[in-house]
């Protein structure tokens, strides 16, 4: 239904970022990288659900949506209480922050059967980012385009990897196995 209010057709790519607008979660990276996958897939869009959190930093992302030509094509949905129907309204979850302690938005993405392209933290998400089976980790432009064209060329393997991400978020963060886990260190 989101979809629908936001004017984007079924066919249409979405990339969904959802996180604090700063320079540490790089959104920016994103927006410098939409040209070079339009150029493929010229009706995608990506969609920042997040708070502005760094003043100069936004600014910076609105003048790159401009110089880039990407009014239209970028969404800046701020802050939502409800992030559900944007994971939803999703074909590709998209992270670029360069540090986190965990980034529950990844795995929250995986449990919504979606996708997920994941700058590669070492010891952060490298063990449930699991290449081409979840998603895919990247460590330049060039391997966030060459992953996020792959997904969105073969809706197919979006789904396959949604259904494998979903899985694995659910048995390994859902509530019955973290409590499985705790049962097993306290007995």
């Amino acid at each position: 239904r989101l979809r629908g209010q936001l004017g984007f057709a079924p066919e249409e790519p979405v990339l969904l970022f959802v996180g604090g607008l700063c320079a540490r979660k790089d959104p920016l990276f994103l927006v410098d990288a939409l040209p070079r996958l339009r150029a493929r897939h010229p009706t995608m869009r990506l969609v920042l659900v997040g708070p502005p959190l760094e003043a100069d930093y936004v600014q910076a992302l609105h003048r790159a949506v401009a110089q880039h030509g990407l009014e239209g094509s970028v969404v800046f949905a701020g802050e939502q209480l409800n992030p559900h129907p944007w994971f939803a309204a999703a074909d590709i979850v998209v992270f670029a922050s360069r540090l986190e302690g965990f980034g529950t938005v990844v795995p929250e993405g995986m449990a919504h059967g979606r996708p997920v392209v994941v700058r590669r933290l070492p010891g952060v998400n490298d063990s449930f980012v699991l290449e081409g089976e979840t998603g895919y980790l990247f460590d330049d432009e060039d391997g966030f385009v060459a992953a996020i064209d792959r997904l969105a060329a073969d809706p197919s393997l979006r789904r396959r990897i949604g259904a494998s991400a979903q899985d694995f978020a659910t048995t390994q963060f859902g509530m019955r196995g973290i409590a499985a886990r705790y049962l097993d260190i306290y007995g």
